[in-house]
């Protein structure tokens, strides 16, 4: 039995080793500096439509993001209110260099995750999700616009077709100083 034990701590230990190794980390570009733009204390407020990511009603709360993972990613934590119930979230924001696209997955205490794939240009990222709710495939679109003024606006569209899209969430967010 031990011996097994073994063999198996072992090869975990060579395939984790393997694995890190298999691809050197390269050197941060201008690429994921771009992710700076999200960093910081920011005053968060909403407003949700109903449709298949809501009940529809209101979010406040507070978002803080800082680099994390030597640089290359970008944590950012949540805490608020979804319609008068306390929630927690955190997202990570990444660039993929293979695939030449930034990531953003979020995680809340609600039970709901979802995987982006995006991309930026000036001072509007886009970002776009595919997940299944209830059996019916549903896309989302987000798009959030960066201004001088330290606000960030942002809008969430879903479609089931990826011809008619409705706004399921709008809000905005101020950079505490």
């Amino acid at each position: 039995f031990f011996a097994v034990i073994k063999m198996l701590a072992a090869a975990i230990a060579t395939t984790t080793a393997a694995l890190s190794t298999a691809r050197a980390a390269g050197p941060r570009t201008a690429d994921h500096a771009r992710l700076g733009v999200f960093i910081g204390k920011w005053n968060v407020v909403g407003d949700m439509t109903p449709s298949a990511l809501s009940p529809g009603g209101r979010f406040a709360g507070v978002h803080s993001g800082a680099w994390d993972f030597g640089g290359y990613f970008v944590v950012m934590r949540y805490s608020g209110t979804d319609n008068g119930r306390p929630v927690s979230q955190i997202d990570l924001y990444g660039w993929d260099g293979d695939s030449k696209r930034y990531t953003y997955d979020t995680f809340n205490s609600l039970g709901q995750r979802a995987s982006f794939t995006g991309s930026v240009v000036g001072d509007t990222w886009t970002w776009s999700a595919e997940r299944t709710t209830g059996g019916t495939r549903l896309l989302m679109r987000m798009v959030q616009h960066f201004t001088a003024d330290r606000m960030m606006t942002w809008k969430i569209e879903t479609s089931t077709d990826s011809k008619h899209w409705a706004t399921a969430v709008t809000g905005q967010a101020k950079r505490v100083p």
